[in-house]
């Protein structure tokens, strides 16, 4: 009867190292899980990356490997949803799965209050976000400059993400500066927009004083330019 106390007494004076050891082993490969799906990431300079290490269940058994443990992705391809691998040579039997999830964040511009047709954009009703890449599809915007002043084509609600179908930074009749330039040359003169654009667009233009219709492309709201060959 003394032996098995004996014996007792020992098994439960290791219980607590045998926990911390599971605990620090297991955050240490969670870390690991992180840092192999990010070393497979490439992100712009205005990209953000955002993972998210589901826990190792703390039933799970972790074992002592003297030779490393190894991790390795279980597709070939970063997605939304990914798997680690945890192997270890000292057991081929004992495995453990880690779940990643990564959020991919790009800036884009959004309506920060109600905005009715017809009204321009300021800083007052548009802001910069980051939002997940699956919800920045198609034609947006990453900036605010430039779209101040904006006429918006449609109601807008708060949230928003803000495409170039929605509004026109030059839009039909509009008073518009027309800039000539080339080499050392630079030139500016009174016209107005035949068509509505957006930054890039090329449209109409009529200059006022020579009543001559040309093609310009739009730089920012009130303005246009012709670059010469």
């Amino acid at each position: 009867m003394k032996m098995f106390k004996f014996i007792l007494m020992i098994s439960l004076a290791f219980l607590p190292n045998f926990a911390s050891f599971a605990a620090t082993t297991q955050q240490q490969l969670q870390d690991q899980a992180e840092q192999l799906v990010l070393s497979q990431l490439e992100s712009g300079a205005d990209t953000r990356i955002e993972i998210d290490v589901a826990e190792i269940d703390k039933r799970t058994h972790i074992i002592e490997c003297s030779s490393n443990f190894n991790l390795r992705l279980t597709q070939t391809k970063i997605r939304r949803s990914n798997s680690v691998l945890v192997t270890c040579a000292d057991d081929i039997n004992w495995r453990v799965y880690i779940p990643v999830r990564v959020s991919i964040l790009k800036p884009a511009i959004v309506v920060r209050e109600h905005i009715a047709e017809g009204q321009l954009l300021s800083s007052s009703n548009i802001k910069r976000e980051y939002l997940a890449e699956s919800k920045v599809r198609g034609d947006y915007y990453q900036d605010i400059e430039g779209l101040e002043g904006a006429r918006v084509k449609r109601k807008l609600r708060p949230g928003q993400l803000i495409k170039s179908r929605d509004l026109c930074i030059v839009c039909e009749g509009d008073p518009i500066t027309i800039e000539v330039v080339g080499t050392g040359l630079s030139i500016s003169t009174d016209g107005t927009a035949l068509n509505d654009g957006t930054i890039g667009d090329r449209i109409r233009v009529i200059n006022n004083k020579s009543q001559r219709k040309i093609n310009a492309f739009v730089v920012a709201s009130g303005l246009v330019k012709i670059h010469l060959q």
